[in-house]
């Protein structure tokens, strides 16, 4: 009896060492993207002036992570309209890489880079990001899972022509993004993840 309530008690030690560093590592994923955020007096200024466009503009749906990191929501932006597919596809993948502006959470690494796109024919994109988007990567299921669909939910959501989203790094496939999701395979959109 005595022998069972030790290893029992040893059992619970360790399930409760791993909830606490899986909450650890949840915190700490928050902490990172909330800090990535632009300070909305001073860089949200800089960020402001950036965007103000001359010309022709195309309104387009960001997907971000809320301040809880629950789910995704959506930020209304204006990019400059461009005449060639491939790009407008990337200079919406560039807004959301580079962040909200209404105070949402951001759902990639702040040095991740986008280093090219490409759509086929049978309306799969293959977006190229720059090796830091795995290298700075905080981790975490939850946050690779709102990664991953802030991307695939805002490209279908502004391109109805395109039905999933192949992750590439450096020019490659990927196994996993941060170990938890396969991400050899493109990804459908996963509209349930948005609340509005």
């Amino acid at each position: 009896m005595e022998g069972r309530i030790k290893g029992g008690g040893g059992l619970w030690f360790w399930v409760a060492i791993a909830a606490v560093l899986a909450l650890a590592l949840g915190v700490s994923a928050y902490l990172f993207f909330r800090d990535a955020r632009p300070d909305t007096e001073t860089e949200g200024a800089a960020f402001d002036q950036m965007t103000s466009y001359s010309g022709p503009t195309l309104s387009v749906t960001l997907y971000f992570s809320s301040t809880d990191g629950r789910n995704l929501k959506a930020e209304q932006r204006d990019v400059p309209e461009r005449s060639e597919r491939n790009a407008r596809v990337r200079q919406v993948v560039e807004e959301l890489v580079r962040g909200p502006v209404s105070g949402l959470t951001p759902t990639f690494p702040a040095g991740a880079r986008v280093k090219g796109v490409f759509i086929d024919g049978k309306g799969t994109v293959y977006v190229d990001f720059s090796r830091e988007l795995q290298t700075e990567y905080p981790g975490g299921a939850w946050t690779e899972t709102l990664t991953i669909y802030s991307l695939v939910d805002t490209l279908t959501a502004n391109f109805p022509e395109i039905a999933e989203v192949q992750i590439l790094v450096e020019g490659s496939r990927l196994d996993t993004l941060a170990g938890h999701i396969d991400a050899s395979r493109p990804f459908a959109p996963r509209t349930a993840l948005i609340k509005e």
